[in-house]
């Protein structure tokens, strides 16, 4: 990693320098991996909270007197230092309240009234935050909040996120789902804060949630929470320490992310102009450059995805295996498919190939054709059905739309419905329907998927077409071109809807989708290769993932590794 942009050698002097010795230097080990900012800014903390982030003066004549340890932390603390429960330094340690009638009460003006939404562990965030009227907020007397109230959240996928009330806010109350720790001496209030957001706290709170459906933590168990205590002075310099560092990696997270937007653009120019190449000699030079520069390209989770996207591309216009003079052409797979619905009495629907390639955006090799989906379909498009679900289980599952939103069949997503689906009926799914969703996000509308399983066990839902296919065209490259980012651009153009609700496609739309057909063993070719590329983007992304795990636990080896300053002792307990 380039020096000014991810080390803290080339930060400010007065800053590093006052560092214990050998923290410099495992900061900067930590800041060379990947997410390694993150991974510094939890190094900090951790070691703020242990009282080994400043120099620590040894001599006994100068040394301050241990402050009373009633609280057992479970690490080693600095011999001035004492420790308290949460409970014994506050004068309030509650559970915020909602007002009856929920949002229903919130007002175009009048008093705050902080929401999980608005606690974050850099401040207060107040661009969405609700309202409630005076009456409202004197009712709920119990939970108004004060200036120097440090907040914690306690419910939901927030908890352990905490902020500290600043000096001078206005009147304001609070939500259940956040707690209110008002100090005895507010003076603690940033080292608390400090301590709340540390990885020390953060396990704690992790390891003692209650509730099944949502994360918990309850009043009971904040209130035991052992916390380390330093002398108020060695507090404020602990803060101001940890403020500098953090000022110092925000300037770093600002350079890297800057640096990944470059990153970025370079890696989307490169694929672009592999995947719209025309020629032989400007697919050469796009494959050059991306070999030359493969693992500065890719070393990025969303990289990847971009890859395996442009190799869907690159597989539909025929780029990803040969073709082979003897086994025919597309025309073939055509006269088959005529054939087919033909002999299933399903009338045949002309095909304008300059009319597919340009709905598809894209050329195909010259001994290629082209067909719409509904050229290939035995059955289909049908929509399916939706009933009620209920809460108990019956004989009779929906699918869900998560089931196929991935672009692989998963059967874990489904409801139950209490109704009788005839055996007969074409609701059921057998092996090999394709499904497609006709409504969801923009980013997923016209998402696929190959139904892989026992007959008559699933129905799907109204949501999702299903076709079955016709053997004269191979079924995983039908789903590959659908899959493509050719006709997923094709499904989200046509897309309808009214602002604010999922966009749709018709049935129309879906049995326009243009396919190319190449010859049959052409097909599963391509789509062999496919997926031993996609094993390659799956050993990619487990590199990048390990990397970024790596940098965590890395820096909590590195904490553990630190020698103990002379003096540091087990609190009580």
């Amino acid at each position: 990693m380039e020096r000014d942009v991810g080390t803290l050698s080339a930060a400010k002097v007065e800053v590093v320098d006052a560092l214990p010795r050998g923290i410099l230097a495992q900061l900067e080990v930590v800041l060379g991996t990947p997410d390694g900012i993150e991974a510094a800014r939890s190094l900090i903390l951790d070691l703020a909270v242990k009282g080994r982030l400043l120099e620590r003066n040894v001599d006994s004549k100068s040394a301050e007197p241990q402050l009373p340890r009633t609280a057992a932390v479970p690490f080693p603390l600095p011999p001035s230092w004492g420790s308290a429960t949460m409970e014994s330094l506050t004068t309030k340690l509650g559970a915020g309240s909602t007002p009856l009638g929920g949002k229903k009460v919130y007002k175009s003006a009048g008093i705050t009234f902080l929401r999980s939404q608005n606690v974050w562990n850099d401040g207060l965030r107040l661009t969405d935050v609700a309202l409630i009227d005076l009456k409202t907020h004197k009712d709920m007397r119990g939970t108004w909040v004060e200036p120097g109230d440090v907040l914690l959240n306690i419910t939901g996928a927030s908890i352990g996120r905490s902020a500290v009330v600043p000096d001078g806010f206005d009147a304001a109350n609070v939500s259940q789902h956040v707690a209110i720790i008002r100090l005895k001496d507010k003076a603690l209030r940033r080292f608390v804060h400090l301590c709340i957001i540390s990885p020390y706290f953060q396990k704690r709170v992790m390891d003692v949630q209650v509730g099944v459906s949502r994360e918990g933590l309850s009043m009971k168990r904040l209130r035991e929470f052992p916390l380390p205590l330093p002398p108020v002075g060695e507090q404020a310099r602990i803060v101001s320490r940890v403020e500098q560092l953090f000022a110092l990696c925000d300037q770093l997270e600002a350079k890297q992310v800057r640096k990944s937007e470059l990153s970025k653009a370079s890696t989307s120019a490169a694929l672009s102009a592999l995947t719209k190449a025309e020629s032989s000699d400007d697919r050469a030079v796009a494959l050059r450059r991306i070999n030359d520069n493969f693992d500065e390209l890719f070393d990025a989770l969303e990289a990847v995805a971009e890859f395996r996207r442009a190799l869907r591309v690159l597989a539909v216009r025929g780029w990803l295996a040969p073709q082979v003079a003897d086994e025919g052409d597309g025309t073939g797979v055509v006269r088959k498919l005529q054939a087919d619905l033909g002999a299933h009495r399903i009338d045949w629907a002309d095909v304008d190939p300059i009319k597919a390639a340009s709905d598809a955006g894209i050329s195909i090799p010259r001994s290629w054709a082209w067909v719409r989906l509904e050229n290939t379909a035995l059955f289909g498009p049908r929509n399916g059905y939706s009933p009620k679900a209920v809460e108990f289980e019956t004989q009779t599952k929906s699918l869900t739309l998560t089931a196929t939103t991935s672009g692989q069949f998963n059967g874990q997503h489904f409801k139950y419905i209490d109704e009788a689906i005839p055996a007969d009926s074409s609701l059921w799914l057998e092996d090999g329907d394709l499904l497609v969703q006709r409504s969801n996000t923009i980013e997923y509308v016209g998402a696929s998927a190959i139904y892989r399983g026992p007959p008559r066990t699933f129905i799907y839902p109204d949501l999702m077409m299903k076709l079955r296919l016709s053997p004269a065209i191979d079924l995983d490259w039908v789903h590959m071109v659908l899959s493509a980012e050719t006709t997923r651009a094709y499904f989200r153009a046509r897309a309808s809807g009214t602002a604010g609700s999922m966009p749709k496609i018709n049935q129309g739309v879906v049995a326009g989708a243009p396919i190319p057909v190449p010859p049959l063993d052409e097909q599963r070719r391509i789509v062999q290769r496919l997926i031993e590329m996609m094993r390659v983007c799956d050993v990619l992304e487990e590199k990048i993932q390990l990397r970024a795990k790596g940098a965590q636990q890395l820096a909590e080896a590195l904490v553990a590794s630190i020698a103990l300053p002379e003096g540091f002792k087990r609190s009580a307990g």
